[in-house]
């Protein structure tokens, strides 16, 4: 943290430990030349103005020079703040003296807390090997490839092997990620292939489109057992009205306050899967509620779909190569699909 702030502050060649660079001092005023008296010589006044000149021309280096140590300064007094901030007393005492200058205090630090080369390299990979584990279950995948992110960024800076080879992260993405989303993981796969050859893939990249995938698709929801409501049947039909003579078959359970049981003509039927599956592949209709697209899997219906049906697109609509080539892949290997595709455009078309 603190070396990424001092590069930021334009400031780490001031405090890095084996730069032979100069630590910071403040600059000298230049001393103003003495005003000759009354009976000076000619000689003795030419010498003045020289030196009056020679004064003026150090005073606007020492602008200079003061301007420029200024905002080091501040740059300095940022990064000594930083230190007291985030460094505990103790380690305060035993390494930052007030005598010593900053550059001093930070050689003084690492020296005591930080780790060696080896093991950071250690570190770091162990947490890649954990983070590509594929006995783990994945939850949200947006907060794990946040997660990736940030542990390729820190693998590369420490030289991991496997982060800065783009055949091996990709494919321990891909075998994580699979079980999630397994028919987008292998059309994303096809689609990255030629730039996975040609070794210009990038994991910021990759982490970008599949966010974006991953975005467009409803949150998991648990289902709801069967019979948990019980059959849904229509209303009741109205009963005798109060003081009529007519009252109902069993007293007994008029009096516990029980319903009848409904008669058969009241009773719903059941939808089967068949007619639900069909209901949901045909309805269009405005009023039919918004589902998961079965083509590029957004929260809407297939016969909606700007991908499948280009021709609904608005103007300024801008498809992504990602989902396209994923769609592609669909409607090539899934036949059902397909064959659904042909039946919408066939019900559009009359």
């Amino acid at each position: 943290m603190f070396e990424r702030r001092a590069k930021v502050l334009l400031a780490w060649e001031m405090v890095r430990p084996d730069s032979e660079e100069e630590f910071p001092e403040k600059p000298e005023y230049p001393q103003r030349p003495a005003l000759p008296n009354n009976r000076a010589s000619d000689a003795v006044i030419e010498a003045y103005e020289r030196e009056v000149k020679n004064y003026q021309l150090e005073l606007a280096e020492y602008r200079e020079l003061n301007k420029e140590f200024e905002g080091q300064k501040l740059a300095l007094r940022e990064l000594s703040n930083l230190i007291i901030d985030t460094v505990s007393p103790e380690l305060q005492r035993i390494n930052c003296s007030p005598d010593d200058n900053l550059r001093e205090w930070y050689s003084n630090l690492q020296k005591t807390c930080s780790a060696s080369t080896v093991q950071k390299a250690e570190k770091a990979i162990r947490q890649y090997e954990e983070l590509v584990d594929t006995r783990q279950k994945i939850k949200n995948p947006l907060e794990w490839l946040t997660k990736w992110e940030i542990t390729m960024a820190e693998s590369i800076k420490k030289e991991v092997a496997q982060a800065k080879t783009p055949v091996a992260w990709f494919n321990d993405l891909i075998r994580v990620l699979t079980p999630y989303d397994e028919s987008f993981i292998n059309a994303f796969k096809v689609q990255t292939r030629r730039e996975l050859e040609n070794r210009t893939l990038e994991f910021r990249t990759v982490s970008n489109d599949l966010k974006w995938h991953f975005s467009q698709k409803p949150a998991h929801t648990k289902r709801v057992a069967k019979g948990t409501f019980g059959p849904t049947f229509a209303e009741p039909e109205s009963g005798p009205e109060e003081g009529s003579e007519t009252g109902p078959s069993n007293p007994n359970s008029a009096s516990l306050g029980k319903a009848n049981k409904p008669t058969k003509r009241t009773r719903r039927a059941p939808q089967t899967n068949s007619k639900r599956r069909k209901v949901q592949d045909e309805g269009d209709d405005d009023e039919t509620p918004r589902r998961v697209c079965k083509g590029c899997e957004g929260w809407h219906d297939i016969s909606k779909c700007f991908y499948i049906f280009p021709d609904q697109a608005p103007e300024n609509w801008r498809p992504r190569t990602v989902v396209q080539e994923g769609i592609k892949a669909r409607l090539k290997n899934d036949k059902s699909l397909s064959k659904l595709v042909d039946q919408i455009k066939a019900k559009q078309s009359d």
